[in-house]
C-alpha cells in the first residue's frame, strides 16, 4: 500500500514493509502497522450556534466566541492530518478510530447549504474559520479516494477499495452529509468523489441505490405523519407548531440532499427513476405540502415553516425537471446509453409525464415553470415513430390544469371584489361571433355532455355520435374510454365503427313541431305533462278528498275488491265460497304437492328429556294416529293433536308429582310500592335462576317436530 523503493508491488499487502530510523537504527515494519507515528488525539467538531433564541446579544456573542475557539483546535487538527506523509496518514485513519469519527462529526453538525452560517452570524472570524474547516474536511474525502498521491506514494485500486469498503472510511451517509454541507454550489467536486468511490470499489453502487431508496421511504414517512397531524387537526386537537417546523425541516433535509445528489451525479437520476422516486414526489407535492400550508396558516403562520415549504416546492419541481432533462440529453445524442434504445428512453420519458398527471397540484406549478410542450417537442423531434395520442393527452391534461387554475384565481378574485374593468376594445372587436361564443357558454352542461367534451379534447377528430356509444359501454367513465382508445383494446363492435359517426338527436315530438312552442321544463312529457299527455288526475293525490274520517271507516274500505271482483269473474278466476268462522284455517296455506312430496327428518338436536319418555311418546302417537284415515286427510285434525299433547303434559306431570298439575307460582305480586310477600320474593328469584333451562330455547326442537309430522 505505502510505496517506497523497498516495496514490491507483486507482493501481498500484509508482507510489504517499509523502513524507519528508530534511535539512529533503521528497522523495517509492515506498511499498515505504523501505529507507532505520534498518537496526536484528534477533537470534535462542535455545531455552531444558529438560533439565538431568547438569549442577549452579549451572551450570543460569547457563546460563538467559545465555538470559534474549539473550531480553531479542530481545524489545526485537520492541517496536522493533511500534513502527514502518505502511509502515516493512511495508518492513523484505519487504526485509529477517533480519527474518522471527527471528521463525521463535522458532516454530521455542519450548517446546511439551505440555512448557512452567514444567515446566523456576521462575524468575520466565524465565517473564515467555518470555510477553513469545510476545504479542509473536503481535501482529507478526496485524499481518502485517491489511489496515486505521487510516483513513490501509491496504493493498488482494489487494494484500496477493500479498506475504505471494510473499516467504513467513506459511505454512502458520510456523501449524503457532505452533499447537503457542500450545496449545489460545489457539484463538480461531489461528482468526482462519488464517481472515483464507485470506480476504487462497485459496491458503492449498492449502497447508493439503498440510500436513494431510503431517502424515499423517509419522504413517505413524512406524509404519513402529515396525515397523523391533520386527522388530530379535525378530531380538534390543535397540531404542535413547533413539531410541525421541525416536519417540515425534515422533509426539507431530504429533498434538498435528494436534489443535491442528482445534480451532482446524474447518473442517480436513472436509479432514482427506476426505483419510482420522481412519483413519489409528486405525490408528496400533491398529498402533504397542501396540509402542510393549512396547518400553518391556521395555527400561527410560521414564517421559518412557510419558508421552508417554499423551498421544498421549489427542490420538487427542480429535482423532477431534473430528471426529465436528463432523458432528454440522453435522447437527443447520437449514441444513447448502451443497452436503451431511442424508443426506449421515450417511454420513460412519456411513462413520467403520464404517472405525474394524476398529482394536479404538482402538474399546476410545474406547467408554470417548465411547459410541458417543449420537452414533448423535443421527444417529437428524436422519435418520429411515437403514438400521437399519447402525446396529446399529456400535452391537454398539462395544459387543462394550468387553465383550470388560472380560471379558480379568476373567480376567486371576483368573489372577493377584485373583478377588473372589462376591456371594452376587445368586447366590441368580438363582434357578433364573440357574443354568441359567450352566450353558449352560459348555458350549462349535463353530465355526459361534460364528460363527451372531456374525451373531444384528447380526440378531436371523433365523433359525438361514437364517442356517446362508447361511452354507455364504459358506465360513463371518461378515463376508462381514454385508457381504452389509447391501448387499442375497444370491444370489436366498437373497434369496427366510423370514429366520426355525429351524434343525431331523437325526433321532438309532434305537439312541439306543429307549436313550435319550446319548452324549457326539466318535466316536459312526462306522465302529468298536460301538453302533451292526458293524464289521469284520479291518481293524483288530493289532501282532504275522499279521505275516511276514522280509521275503523279506512280499514273496512274494500272498494278495491269490488273493482277487481267483475274483472276476474269475466275471466272465471272468482268462485263465491262462504267463509265460516268457525273453521280453523291456519293450514290451509299449505300447497297439496308440497304435503306429498315433502318429507322432513327430525332434527339431529331434537332430543327428549329422557329415553324412557320418548319411548312413551312414540308408542301413543303410534296408537292414535292408528285410527286416522291418512288418505283422506289434508293433515292431521288440530284438534286431536291438542287433545293428545295435553293428555301427554298431564301424564309427565303426573309422573314427577303425584298427579298434579304444576303449582301456579306468583312472579306478579303486589302492586309496585306496596311490598312483596316471601313467596313472591322466592318465586321471582326462581324464575331468574331457571330462566335459562327452558325460556325460549325449546322453539327449535318444537318447530322440528311439527315439520316432521306434516304441520307446515
Amino acid at each position: 500500500m505505502c510505496a517506497s523503493s523497498m516495496v514490491d508491488e507483486k507482493w501481498p499487502l500484509n508482507e510489504r514493509k517499509i523502513t524507519i530510523t528508530v534511535d539512529g537504527r533503521d528497522k523495517q515494519i509492515p506498511a499498515l502497522d505504523a501505529y507507532w507515528c505520534e498518537k496526536r488525539p484528534i477533537s470534535k467538531y462542535y455545531p455552531f450556534p444558529a438560533e439565538k433564541g431568547n438569549l442577549t446579544s452579549t451572551k450570543y456573542d460569547v457563546l460563538v466566541e467559545e465555538w470559534i475557539k474549539d473550531t480553531t483546535d479542530f481545524n489545526e487538527d485537520l492541517i496536522w492530518l493533511l500534513q502527514l506523509e502518505h502511509h502515516r496518514f493512511w495508518s492513523k485513519f484505519v487504526f485509529d478510530s477517533n480519527v474518522i469519527q471527527a471528521v463525521l462529526s463535522f458532516l454530521q453538525e455542519a450548517t446546511p447549504c439551505y440555512t448557512p452560517i452567514s444567515a446566523a452570524t456576521s462575524n468575520e472570524n466565524a465565517l473564515k474559520l467555518y470555510g477553513q474547516v469545510l476545504k479542509h474536511v473536503v481535501t482529507i474525502v478526496c485524499r481518502l479516494v485517491t489511489a496515486k498521491e505521487s510516483e513513490t506514494e501509491w496504493i493498488g485500486k482494489e487494494a484500496l477499495g477493500e479498506m475504505l469498503y471494510t473499516n467504513y472510511l467513506v459511505s454512502i451517509p458520510m456523501i449524503f452529509d457532505l452533499a447537503i454541507a457542500l450545496g449545489p454550489e460545489n457539484g463538480k467536486v461531489l461528482n468526482k468523489i462519488i464517481a472515483q468511490m464507485i470506480k476504487i470499489q462497485p459496491k458503492y453502487h449498492n449502497d447508493l441505490l439503498n440510500g436513494l431508496e431510503y431517502v424515499q421511504a423517509s419522504i413517505r414517512s413524512v406524509e404519513d405523519q402529515a396525515q397523523t397531524m391533520i386527522q388530530k387537526e379535525i378530531d380538534g386537537n390543535a397540531p404542535d407548531s413547533h413539531g410541525l417546523e421541525m416536519l417540515t425541516l425534515y422533509a426539507l433535509d431530504c429533498i434538498v440532499t435528494l436534489s443535491v445528489l442528482l445534480e451532482a451525479f446524474p447518473e442517480a437520476k436513472v436509479m432514482s427513476n427506476d426505483a419510482g422516486l420522481a412519483l413519489t414526489l409528486t405525490q408528496f407535492y400533491d398529498n402533504s405540502i397542501p396540509l402542510l400550508y393549512k396547518m400553518t396558516c391556521e395555527n400561527d403562520k410560521n414564517e421559518v415553516t412557510l419558508k421552508y415549504l417554499s423551498r421544498i416546492r421549489l427542490e420538487i419541481l427542480n429535482t423532477f425537471h431534473g430528471i426529465a432533462n436528463h432523458f432528454l440529453e440522453l435522447l437527443m445524442d447520437l449514441e444513447p446509453t448502451a443497452g436503451q434504445s431511442i424508443a426506449e428512453i421515450s417511454e420513460k420519458i412519456i411513462t413520467l409525464f403520464e404517472e405525474s398527471l394524476d398529482d394536479a397540484t404538482f402538474v399546476i406549478d410545474y406547467q408554470k415553470i417548465f411547459p410541458v410542450e417543449n420537452d414533448l417537442d423535443v421527444i417529437r423531434q428524436a422519435n418520429g415513430n411515437l403514438n400521437a395520442l399519447r402525446m396529446d393527452y399529456i400535452q391537454v391534461g398539462y395544459r387543462d390544469a394550468h387553465r383550470k387554475a388560472e380560471k379558480n384565481v379568476e373567480t376567486e378574485e371576483i368573489l372577493n371584489g377584485n373583478e377588473s374593468e372589462p376591456d371594452l376594445e376587445a368586447t366590441e372587436s368580438e363582434g357578433a361571433y364573440g357574443r354568441g361564443v359567450s352566450a353558449a357558454q352560459e348555458v350549462p352542461l349535463t353530465e355526459e355532455e361534460t364528460k363527451i367534451r372531456q374525451i373531444l379534447e384528447v380526440f378531436p377528430d371523433y365523433g359525438d355520435g361514437f364517442i356517446r356509444k362508447v361511452l354507455l359501454r364504459y358506465d360513463m367513465n371518461p378515463e376508462s374510454v381514454i385508457a381504452a382508445i389509447l391501448e387499442g383494446n375497444l370491444p370489436p363492435d366498437l373497434a369496427t365503427m366510423d370514429t366520426s359517426e355525429p351524434y343525431i338527436p331523437p325526433e321532438q315530438s309532434e305537439f312541439f313541431v306543429e307549436t313550435g312552442i319550446k319548452r324549457l321544463n326539466i318535466y316536459d312529457g312526462d306522465e302529468f305533462d298536460v301538453m302533451t299527455n292526458n293524464p289521469n288526475v284520479k291518481g293524483i293525490y288530493k289532501k282532504g278528498v275522499n279521505e275516511p274520517k276514522k280509521w275503523d271507516a279506512l280499514l273496512n274500505d274494500k272498494t278495491h275488491i269490488q273493482e277487481n271482483k267483475a274483472k276476474y269473474s269475466e275471466l272465471g278466476y272468482v268462485e263465491e265460497i262462504e267463509y265460516d268462522d268457525e273453521y280453523d284455517d291456519s293450514y290451509d296455506a299449505m300447497a297439496e304437492s308440497e304435503a306429498k312430496t315433502m318429507r322432513y327428518k327430525p332434527a339431529a338436536n331434537f332430543v327428549m328429556d329422557e329415553e324412557s319418555s320418548e319411548s312413551s311418546e312414540e308408542e301413543e302417537n303410534s296408537s292414535l294416529a292408528e285410527n286416522r284415515d291418512k288418505k283422506n286427510d289434508f293433515c292431521e285434525n288440530p284438534e286431536v293433536i291438542r287433545a293428545r299433547y295435553e293428555a301427554m303434559r298431564q301424564r309427565k306431570f303426573a309422573n314427577k308429582g303425584g298427579g298434579m298439575a304444576p303449582k301456579h307460582r306468583d312472579v306478579v305480586g303486589k302492586p309496585k310500592g306496596q311490598g312483596q310477600d316471601e313467596e313472591t320474593n322466592k318465586n321471582r328469584h326462581k324464575k331468574g335462576v331457571n330462566k335459562s333451562v327452558t325460556g325460549n330455547h325449546n322453539r327449535k326442537r318444537g318447530a322440528d317436530f311439527k315439520r316432521s309430522k306434516g304441520m307446515f
